[in-house]
């Protein structure tokens, strides 16, 4: 499936300056992470030192995300597979902890303009 399918293409996509801000945050943390030069274990200590240079401790982080990810999956219907908990826990702590690392990132360049 194509998001564009679903979303529509440029779906609703604001003309602010902060919309162009937060979009340079984002592809400034995907190029911190390259998948394509990076193992796993460089990766995630690239970003638990970009996270340590705006005074956000990463294993604080982590504990929130999880704790957050456990709330959602206690409102999941009852008789979920384990398997998938475990899989859509991950995401669920994955996306949190990105939102937050982005919102804690463009906070920080809107400060430094």
């Amino acid at each position: 499936m194509n998001l564009n399918d679903f979303f529509g293409p440029n779906a609703n996509r604001p003309d602010h300056p902060d919309f162009w801000k937060l979009s340079d945050v984002l592809l400034k943390m995907d190029s911190d992470l390259d998948t394509n030069t990076m193992t796993r274990e460089e990766q995630e200590a690239q970003f638990a030192k970009r996270l340590g240079e705006i005074g956000i401790n990463e294993s604080v982080l982590s504990y929130a995300s999880v704790q957050r990810a456990l709330r959602i999956l206690d409102g999941m219907p009852a008789g979920m597979p384990d398997h998938f908990k475990v899989m859509f826990g991950s995401m669920l702590s994955s996306m949190w902890i990105d939102g937050f690392a982005a919102g804690a990132f463009f906070t920080q360049d809107k400060e430094e303009a």
